[in-house]
């Protein structure tokens, strides 16, 4: 039988991407959030990757790049190589509602999940000089002249964004949509009482809730949050299909080699686990993911089907 031989480069290259793979991460790790300092998931992230980098034997650098409802920290991304070395961290909408929005080039299949972080409930908010005390004359205030009453969000495409647009849908009022790049962003506009008020994740806007710089008007849950025990709940404000939540997850581009996905999500799925990161999770308001089926991708594709039915519709709103 005729001996086959292989190029020593090839030899090389093959020996050298195995290699890469036992030893992987042999250099520093990189999560980019597609927002602006300051808001749930540059939040979340920092609190995580300390345990995550401590855990995988390797620093783990977080960077923001904020723009277009995620989309441009999202591109940035899907366009990297898929080595593990650059990861994602996206919440409900970025894969499955901004691109429809905003013409990105990517989708839902230019990434893979390494693993789910935290579910945060989501609130309406306003400053205590606000002219609106309940959620009641909020809600009776847009729908008497729509688009008199001004929300911020963290960006066009955003969980925020969702909030706001099943809010309306549920309600039948109509709010004027303020984008920010952002919840960082968002939050200052409101408190600077350029808005109205602003639609936001509990964990970047606790600060605010405890010094009493900002009051909820509502929760978008049908129950109650804790810590936010008088806050009435959308059930309770007579308000059905508006529910909201941000789930975060850490993503990588798609085509990343298994070996080096199955040290990831071992190191996220230890790095949930772990005692301080619950307790530091439920502090900023959310529940810390642990189960052991995690079905992310499956749970943001209902998103995307409901913002393509509202493009259908035109009931998109871009800005």
């Amino acid at each position: 039988m005729k001996a086959f031989h292989f190029p020593a480069a090839l030899l090389f290259a093959l020996a050298g991407s195995v290699a890469s793979a036992q030893d992987f991460p042999k250099t520093p790790i990189q999560i980019v959030v597609p927002y602006a300092a300051g808001g749930n998931l540059d939040v979340t992230t920092r609190l995580i990757a300390p345990f995550l980098g401590e855990e995988l034997g390797a620093s783990v650098i977080v960077q923001n790049k904020p723009g277009a409802g995620g989309s441009v920290g999202a591109t940035q991304v899907s366009r990297s190589r898929p080595d593990g070395y650059t990861l994602l961290t996206t919440a409900t909408t970025e894969l499955s509602v901004t691109p429809h929005i905003t013409n990105a080039p990517y989708s839902i299949k230019s990434f893979e999940l390494v693993g789910s972080i935290n579910t945060v409930p989501m609130v309406v908010e306003v400053t205590p000089q606000s002219r609106f005390k309940s959620f009641e004359q909020f809600k009776a205030a847009a729908c008497a002249e729509p688009e008199s009453v001004t929300v911020a969000i963290a960006g066009v495409g955003s969980v925020n964004y969702m909030a706001l647009m099943r809010l309306q849908e549920a309600t039948r009022c109509r709010f004027k949509m303020v984008p920010y790049n952002g919840s960082g962003p968002a939050l200052q506009g409101v408190l600077g009482q350029q808005t109205d008020a602003i639609i936001d994740q509990v964990s970047s806007s606790r600060p605010y809730l405890e010094s009493k710089r900002l009051l909820a008007l509502v929760v978008l849950s049908d129950d109650k949050v804790g810590g936010l025990e008088g806050v009435p709940s959308l059930k309770e404000a007579g308000v059905r299909g508006a529910d909201m939540a941000t789930v975060a997850a850490l993503v990588a581009p798609a085509g990343l080699p298994a070996d080096v996905a199955a040290k990831l999500r071992k190191a996220l799925k230890k790095t949930m686990a772990r005692k301080e990161v619950q307790e530091k999770i439920a502090v900023l308001g959310g529940v810390a993911y642990t189960a052991e089926a995690d079905n992310f991708m499956d749970v943001i594709r209902p998103l995307e089907e409901q913002a393509l039915r509202y493009k259908a519709e035109g009931k998109l709103q871009t800005n």
